[in-house]
């Protein structure tokens, strides 16, 4: 399960959409999916409170530009990970927001 505190402040940037080009750079896609796999199904939701493959908070998704309702289990893999995207660079390249990232070697 992930740990997400989110931001009080969200810069107009995060709110936009994803660009329709974006990719990860390989080795940050990487290390997403480990912390994806100890997470889970990109469509999870358990009923704990968090949503997707990376298991965010509502409040989290929303900081990061996703969707009004918080749902991350309701958009795509690649929206997620974009979404990931932007709360790892907010966090300083930091995997400290999830609670598996220890399983995967990160910080």
């Amino acid at each position: 399960m992930v740990l997400v505190i989110a931001s009080l402040i969200c810069p107009a940037a995060w709110s936009a959409r994803m660009p329709p080009g974006w990719h990860a750079p390989a080795w940050w896609l990487r290390q997403a999916v480990c912390i994806h796999e100890h997470e889970g199904a990109w469509n999870s939701n358990t009923g704990n409170g968090y949503f997707g493959g990376m298991q965010f908070l509502p409040s989290t998704y929303r900081s990061v530009g996703g969707r009004s309702d918080g749902r991350a289990d309701l958009d795509t893999s690649r929206e997620q990970l974009y979404r990931a995207w932007l709360l790892w660079k907010r966090s300083g390249g930091s995997w400290s927001q999830w609670g598996t990232a220890g399983a995967c070697g990160l910080r």
